[in-house]
């Protein structure tokens, strides 16, 4: 069963990846324009450039859906397969309710809080990611429910959740979305590294919640190839 799990896992990146978006690794950072010069300097025909400029410029989620599956379909990635330390320390002693894991990835988190009791709802947008999700969940006997696709897709509805969770991420859809989407004295959960909106950006994300805690330290990352660096964490209740 263990060899079999090894090839099912080795085979989902082949769902996943689109050899012609190669190129987002090199370009993900840079401005288009001077992306552009850089193409053109190298001799890449027009053609070329302009499919490159308009994936950059107009399906950009596309783009990040193949960056991840890449990621979470290579064995050799290095972050985290256990569940957040974070995240941990917050469930304990808490009861039971309903979750959603906002980008869940591989769903590292997910599982752990169906192992706990909880209801729990995620999404990614990366296929290959939720399809690691759901066959782990299915292994341990446990349901979670999983769907592919982006923040700006998903269904957060009003009131259904106990807690949200942002394991290293953060959301790009309206947080009004978020807010709504908790249950009255539910909280969000957020960890993440410096890069993602700088020293206390993240307190004015959710303005309409309470903010319970708010620390920052310093600790070895859950990505970022398991690096050192400042982690800011928060949990906000309404």
């Amino acid at each position: 069963m263990r060899s079999l799990s090894i090839v099912l896992l080795l085979s989902l990146p082949l769902a996943g990846q689109n050899p012609a978006d190669d190129f987002y690794r090199d370009a993900r950072d840079k401005k288009p324009e001077v992306y552009a010069i850089e193409l053109r300097t190298a001799g890449i025909p027009e053609e070329e450039i302009a499919r490159r400029l308009d994936l950059l410029t107009n399906h950009r989620a596309l783009l990040e859906a193949d960056r991840w599956n890449r990621f979470y379909g290579d064995p050799a990635s290095n972050y985290s397969r256990a569940p957040n330390s974070f995240l941990t320390a917050v469930l304990n002693g808490m009861k039971p309710g309903t979750a959603l894991d906002y980008a869940m990835g591989d769903g590292r988190n997910a599982i752990y809080l169906a192992k706990l009791g909880w209801t729990v709802h995620g999404f990614d947008m990366s296929d290959v990611a939720v399809g690691l999700a759901k066959q782990r969940a299915a292994e341990l006997g446990l349901t979670i429910d999983a769907t592919t696709c982006t923040d700006a897709e998903y269904n957060f509805g009003r009131e259904r959740f106990d807690l949200i969770l942002f394991s290293w991420s953060m959301p790009l859809a309206d947080v009004r979305k978020v807010t709504d989407a908790l249950k009255p004295g539910g909280i969000v959960v957020m960890e993440f590294g410096p890069g993602f909106v700088g020293r206390n950006g993240m307190l004015h994300l959710f303005d309409d919640l309470v903010i319970e805690r708010y620390e920052m330290t310093r600790a070895v990352s859950d990505f970022s190839d398991r690096r050192e660096t400042d982690i800011y964490r928060l949990i906000a209740g309404k």
